[in-house]
């Protein structure tokens, strides 16, 4: 071999090295990625706990004297006011313990021990005859009429708000609506009934919800989030959006920029608290994200090791060390100023840490999440211009938390009635909680008006 054929050689195996080794680069990339994906829960990522694969159990304790004296303490505080007490008991004594004496004086309370039941259920049936009556001089047969208030529905607002709670609040199918209706109240329903129940009331708050879906988009600070939804198998999407005195709840069929725009509107001065979903930036406003799921992101950064395990865990200290302060802050325990003050020292800080590994973070997505928090730095600190800002989207999730319970007994819905019915309901239910009032008082006042023939009566303030 000539001393010109071994130096082609050498240089076709050094450029077979470089591919290779560009190769392995890719692979051990490859296989970071597939590891991480593979240890991903829902303490390192956005994923839902249900996608944890084991839960350490922890060993048991001798709890039962603290039981025992947890379970006095909610006796007693369960008791019942003695105006709503509907027969009073008296066990007073015959005769003295000590002498067997029966002559007693009159004494006082010394304990008292309430028992709570329900009557037996019975529905209450009423049955409208019209009688047909002969004419005694002229033989004409005469039918009676039927009062011109009387409802031509079989079932009336009681059980329908039944119905109605239970498919929503309940968290179960309508099927399963049907059995707890039979089996609690004595009440047969079919299954068509009952889904033209929940359609009728779709149908009698229209007006209602769209009147809070308006007054939603005039909100000043909005938490706002999403979850899938399927329609016949097909993903769709559960947007949720909630303010001060109302949460609203729509199913869009995508996840973009055009649904957030419909669900939020285009007010310009307010502030809305998201995780880092780019089509949010297309809704006008100021953006705080949600510190819950970047200490989430910042977990995942730390089980990756080598550098990103040091970078990851200051990063996720430094926003739980916030969100430690602000709880001091609202139980009184540290002043606004002094807060703000904290934050300001963090941000620097914080500042400093993503640079570090914007510029030398071992993974590339380390690096990809540090370039993007500093290009959007300003949209983490937020909360500092505003009292009412929160840290996290907590509240948020834990609306949607109805929603996915929902999704997974019933698989979504069937049709555009189905998908009607969850927005409305659960946005009126969830509008209501947050006031304080009843659901399914309302509902049962839904259904009294709308068999009188008038509109449904206005959500409470």
């Amino acid at each position: 071999m000539t001393y010109e054929e071994l130096q082609a050689l050498c240089q076709q195996q050094q450029i077979l090295i470089q591919k290779q080794a560009i190769q392995i680069q890719e692979l051990t990339e490859t296989v970071r990625d597939l590891k991480e994906l593979l240890n991903r829960n829902s303490n390192n990522s956005s994923s839902p706990p249900s996608v944890n694969r084991a839960f350490k159990r922890r060993e048991k304790k001798d709890k039962s004297n603290k039981l025992r004296k947890k379970r006095a303490v909610n006796m007693g505080l369960q008791r019942f006011p003695q105006e709503q007490v509907d027969r009073f008991h008296d066990h007073r004594p015959t005769n003295c313990s000590e002498c067997d004496s029966t002559n007693l004086t009159y004494g006082f309370i010394k304990s008292r021990h309430q028992t709570v039941d329900l009557p037996p259920i019975k529905p209450i049936v009423e049955e409208h005859r019209r009688w047909s009556c002969r004419c005694k001089g002229c033989g004409r047969d005469n039918l009676g009429q039927f009062p011109k208030d009387l409802t031509r529905k079989t079932y009336g607002p009681n059980i329908r708000s039944w119905i109605v709670v239970l498919a929503t609040k309940g968290n179960v199918t309508i099927r399963k609506a049907i059995a707890i209706l039979q089996e609690l109240l004595c009440t047969k329903t079919t299954l068509g009934t009952s889904v033209n129940v929940a359609n009728h009331f779709s149908d009698a708050v229209d007006a209602r919800y769209k009147s809070l879906m308006g007054e939603i988009k005039t909100e000043d600070l909005c938490y706002v989030d999403e979850t899938g939804w399927y329609k016949r198998s097909k993903k769709r999407w559960v947007w949720q959006c909630a303010t001060s005195k109302a949460v609203g709840f729509m199913i869009s069929a995508n996840r973009g920029a055009q649904a957030a725009r419909e669900l939020l509107g285009d007010k310009r001065d307010r502030i809305l608290v998201t995780d880092r979903w780019e089509p949010y930036d297309a809704v006008p406003g100021q953006r705080q994200y949600c510190f819950a799921h970047l200490i989430r992101n910042f977990r995942g950064v730390e089980e990756r090791g080598r550098k990103d395990k040091i970078l990851g865990g200051l990063l996720r200290s430094s926003l739980q060390s916030l969100c430690h302060d602000r709880g001091l802050w609202k139980t009184g325990q540290l002043s606004w100023e002094a807060f703000v003050e904290k934050a300001h020292t963090m941000k620097t800080a914080f500042w400093e840490i993503l640079d570090i590994g914007r510029k030398s973070a071992s993974y590339r997505k380390t690096k990809r999440l540090c370039d993007r928090l500093l290009k959007e730095f300003d949209r983490l600190w937020v909360f500092t211009k505003d009292q009412r800002v929160e840290l996290t989207n907590n509240e948020s999730e834990r609306n949607l938390r109805s929603i996915v319970l929902k999704r997974k007994v019933s698989l979504g819905s069937w049709g555009e009635s189905g998908e009607a019915f969850i927005a409305k309901a659960y946005s009126i239910m969830a509008t209501l909680a947050k006031r304080g009032f009843s659901f399914a008082h309302y509902v049962r006042d839904v259904f009294r008006s709308e068999m009188s023939g008038l509109e449904a009566p206005a959500l409470p303030i």
